[in-house]
Formats: C-alpha cells, structure tokens, sequence
C-alpha cells in the first residue's frame, strides 16, 4: 500500500509538472496573430514544423479558435550562429478535393535580437507566395543561415498559414483584431554563438548534475549558478524550466531518463539524467 501510495504521489507531481508548461494562447509580450474565420470559410492549418531537433507534429486540423498557439511546453532547439539549418512547414495541401488551396502566403520569422518583435531586416527567414501558375507548395522548404550577430539565449519563431482577401504579402502581425483564414504557431529556439561556445563547457565541465542516478533532488556545478535550466523526457517535451539561483534543485520525476540543459552567457550544456526510486 506504501508502495502504492508514492507511485500515485509521485504520478501525480509529474503530471503537475507538465500541466503547469501546457501550450499557451497568449502571445504577450509578442503580438496577436489569431483569425476570425471570416464569412466560415474552409480553415488552413500548419500540420508540422522541423527545424533543428524540433520536430512538431499536429496533424491536419488547425488549433482551436482564434487558431493561434504558442508551444512553450517543447525544448528549444539550439540553433548554432553562422550554421546552416533546414527549415520545414507542412500545411494544407495545394490541392485539396481537387481544387487549388486559396493559401496566399507561408512566413516563418525569427526574433534574433530578442526585441519582441519580427520587424528587424533579415528575421523573415523564410516565405513563399501564392503566384499566378505556381501555388504554394507542401511542404515549404528552405535552408536558413543563423546571423553571426545574432544575439545568444531563448527567443521566438513564429510560423504563419495564411489566406486574407487583404493581405497579400507576410506580416507576422494581425492587423486590426484578425487575420481572416489560417493558423499561426510560436516556439522557443535558443541561439547559441558558435560550436566553440557549446563544446567548450561540455570539455571542461566533469560533471554539471549529480548525483546521476538522482532521486527527488540534484545538484548542480557551481559554475552553473544563473543558469536557464531545462528538463525534457526522451521524446523532446519539457518537462520543467527554471533559473539555477542555488545548487540545489528539487526534481521530483517519476522513474525514466531525462536530459537536463543549460544554458548560461549562449554557452550551451546538456546531461542524460537517470531518476531512480
């Protein structure tokens, strides 16, 4: 019955962990991109987003009214300055029942000086247009470049669908209330300054957690201490974030392996952990 008892305790802390990072609908302190199905006319959708370790798979439905999501419940990918990465948007088909999808544009920005907001040259990273005799295609594609400048730690991509009888070219902002038709999802990259930055905390660190294997409570290396510390289980979904003010952190997860990330000044550390009972 003891043994019962903890199991249940010990469930439901981790639920509680993962209820209290769910999706969020609210895109402060970045603005509003939701839609109003204007005239209910047939919905687009974003099905999946990759980029990096990032790999978002919704399915072929939008997300509830006003179709705007912000996945703050998945790990960041890392995404190096200076490096190369394929950038992937599956959405509704081009041709759907046999007649041409209406979208006008696909739009993916990124925040890369961290200003709260999509507006600064170069944070379009990637859009294609509906155009007379090539429609957009499923799904849009491209190789992106991080900038050499851009600034290191979290910040935001958006990912936009979009059809409105008014708008015919990417905007990452809804004008007035709403979009007419579409759905928009936001997520969490991190930036980091180079590979040098990544490996080099990993090389002179001999351990960053401990004890590994860890029970309700690690500890974490000295040099740590101010650092954004992350928690995902081994399919990529957070479990738990939050700012290392002192060397010890009450992880209360139940039995599995998890991977802990750190990251502190752009420099980048991540540790399989192993929780035992």
């Amino acid at each position: 019955m003891k043994k019962l008892k903890m199991t249940f305790l010990t469930a439901m802390a981790f639920l509680t962990v993962q209820n209290s990072f769910a999706q969020s609908t609210n895109p402060a302190p970045y603005c509003g991109a939701a839609y109003n199905d204007a005239g209910n006319f047939s919905l687009h959708y974003i099905s999946g987003v990759q980029i990096g370790t990032l790999n978002n798979q919704t399915g072929n439905t939008s997300y509830a009214f006003p179709h705007y999501v912000y996945y703050n419940n998945i790990s960041a990918p890392i995404l190096t300055a200076g490096s190369n990465y394929q950038l992937t948007v599956t959405h509704d088909p081009q041709f759907a029942g046999g007649q041409q999808s209406t979208t006008h544009w696909v739009a993916v920005y990124i925040d890369y000086n961290h200003d709260n907001d999509f507006d600064d040259q170069g944070e379009l990273v990637l859009s294609q247009l509906l155009g007379t005799g090539n429609g957009v295609t499923n799904p849009t594609a491209g190789s992106i470049t991080i900038p050499t400048d851009a600034v290191a730690g979290n910040t935001r991509m958006r990912v936009l669908v979009n059809e409105d009888d008014n708008i015919w070219s990417p905007t990452p902002c809804a004008p007035s209330a709403a979009f007419e038709w579409g759905e928009t999802e936001d997520y969490d990259v991190t930036i980091a300054n180079s590979h040098a930055a990544v490996t080099e905390i990993s090389s002179n660190t001999a351990a960053a957690i401990y004890p590994n294997p860890a029970n309700d409570n690690i500890f974490v290396n000295e040099k740590f201490v101010g650092a954004d510390l992350t928690v995902t289980n081994i399919s990529g979904q957070l479990l738990m974030q939050t700012k290392v003010s002192n060397s010890k952190i009450d992880i209360s997860l139940a039995e599995g392996m998890y991977f802990v990330r750190l990251n502190k000044d752009g420099k980048m550390y991540t540790q399989k952990l192993l929780i035992t009972k």
